[in-house]
């Protein structure tokens, strides 16, 4: 502020001072004028962000997946909200935790099926015991 007060006194005619005080008036209506346009046009732009669809997506194709639980459902349909919110904004650190965590989750699921089927031992039967055993409603022996 003592710039110009030490400006507008070097100045000896009020000709001169007019001129400076109409200079600097213009130049406070055009920022002014200037500011309300970016603040316009920041409005629209998060409008146009918050109610649109994300432009960034995935790469690969999207591909419908078999749901083999409702744990897995539940799983699937939360990381792939906190995704899309991903590729809309930055995640904040919470968002984070619990995509990790739901990632961890669906890792556990995906273990569980894997030794629930992956471990089988052979049985010492004929081919006609195991016909019989398959035709038996309850499966006992």
């Amino acid at each position: 502020m003592g710039d110009i007060r030490d400006e507008y006194r070097e100045y000896k005619s009020d000709i001169e001072k007019q001129e400076f005080i109409k200079a600097q008036q213009k130049t406070i209506v055009k920022l002014m004028k200037q500011v309300t346009t970016l603040e316009e046009e920041n409005a629209h732009l998060k409008s146009l962000i918050s109610s649109s669809m994300p432009l960034i997506g995935p790469s690969e194709p999207v591909v419908e997946k078999i749901i083999l639980s409702p744990e897995e459902a539940l799983i699937e349909s939360q990381i792939a909200m906190i995704q899309s919110r991903g590729y809309a904004a930055e995640l904040s650190l919470e968002d984070v935790k619990k995509l990790d965590l739901l990632l961890k989750n669906k890792a556990l699921t995906k273990k569980d099926d894997k030794t629930i089927g992956g471990s089988f031992k052979k049985l010492s039967l004929s081919r006609e015991e195991l016909l019989k055993l398959a035709h038996k409603p309850d499966g006992s022996k």
